[in-house]
């Protein structure tokens, strides 16, 4: 009797720890922004006209962002001059210009800066060396998705994944290889979003942003709208295995609408959740296993961001308290 009563103490303590150590960790996006910290904001110094910033992005030292109102798209800043460099990249249908709007990509690894026209479907890739001296510019290689256009994330070192709106099947992405050939379908999309029929229903609210670790093969993506939900694959095997997913309980009561966008660097993945309701900003930072490591607080009309190679600075596009876009650089330790 008394080993029975203690195998039963043992197991009710076991429990009790297993419960503990469920309870402190985050399970939606609500309990993860409850533990936020805050951080100094510094305006940084831009010596030109900000007219509608919509996209930014870190690499080298240097700031990237696309200006959807200039002629010249792409904007250079040196973050150790604290001064715009260069502003190049014409807009219009001619040889190496472009038709906004535009997603911006950096990639580390080969210092170069990507350009796609969700317009056209055409992707530009130039050399970051170009891009900031005073030299005629000339494409590293230069093509047209065969398949998706919307925005697009590079997956390891020949692929891409790219996804916009496909009327023929309910396939979420589509790989594509370097030269934009459609090579396969992949779905990722929850089962909200497979269960709706319309094609053009289904685009338009499984709408999101990709972010991707490519030592570890982990994709994140996160939902723009109607879901507000973080998910993360294991893309190491044909098809994508969900790991793990964070969403936000009594979503439309509370917080709609809201909006998320992504952001990688070579160890962590990070989320800009909007509460646009309240105008909450807080950015989220996951390891490769969709583990919470840090949350914090940004300015209340930061819209898009970034964030350096070494996981030390935070900067945002952002509206100051008169309506005017704003670089800002936050701290992250």
């Amino acid at each position: 009797m008394k080993t029975q009563r203690l195998w039963v103490l043992v197991m009710l303590a076991g429990i009790t720890v297993s419960c503990s150590k469920q309870n402190k960790t985050p399970q939606t996006i609500e309990e993860i922004i409850t533990s936020a910290r805050e951080t100094t904001q510094r305006v940084l110094p831009v010596n030109v006209m900000l007219a509608d910033p919509y996209q930014i992005q870190y690499l080298d030292g240097h700031l990237l962002w696309i200006d959807g109102t200039r002629d010249k798209l792409l904007t250079v800043y040196d973050l150790q001059q604290q001064t715009v460099v260069r502003q190049v990249v014409n807009e219009g249908k001619g040889p190496f210009e472009i038709l906004p709007p535009v997603q911006l990509l950096t990639d580390p690894a080969e210092h170069t800066v990507g350009l796609l026209s969700r317009r056209t479907g055409q992707y530009t890739v130039y050399p970051l060396a170009d891009l900031i001296c005073d030299t005629l510019l000339r494409p590293v290689r230069s093509f047209q998705f065969a398949q998706g256009r919307d925005h697009c994330v590079k997956i390891g070192g020949n692929r891409y994944l790219s996804a916009f709106y496909f009327p023929d099947t309910v396939a979420s992405a589509a790989v594509c290889d370097t030269a934009g050939k459609f090579l396969r379908w992949i779905n990722t999309y929850p089962s909200e979003i497979m269960e709706i029929e319309n094609p053009s229903d289904r685009y338009m609210k499984g709408q999101s942003s990709m972010a991707y670790l490519p030592a570890e093969q982990v994709l994140c993506i996160a939902y723009t709208s109607y879901l507000d939900r973080i998910q993360f694959f294991d893309m190491s095997s044909a098809e994508p295995t969900l790991v793990r997913e964070y969403g936000v309980p009594e979503l439309k009561e509370k917080y709609t609408p809201s909006s998320l966008c992504t952001y990688a660097t070579d160890r962590f993945i990070y989320v800009l959740w909007m509460n646009n309701l309240d105008k909450e900003r807080y950015v989220l930072k996951f390891d490769c296993e969709g583990g919470v490591r840090d949350c914090i607080e940004v300015g209340s009309k930061a819209y898009r961001f970034c964030v350096t190679l070494d996981d030390t600075k935070i900067y945002t596009l952002e509206q100051d308290s008169a309506a005017m876009p704003v670089v800002a650089e936050y701290r992250l330790r």
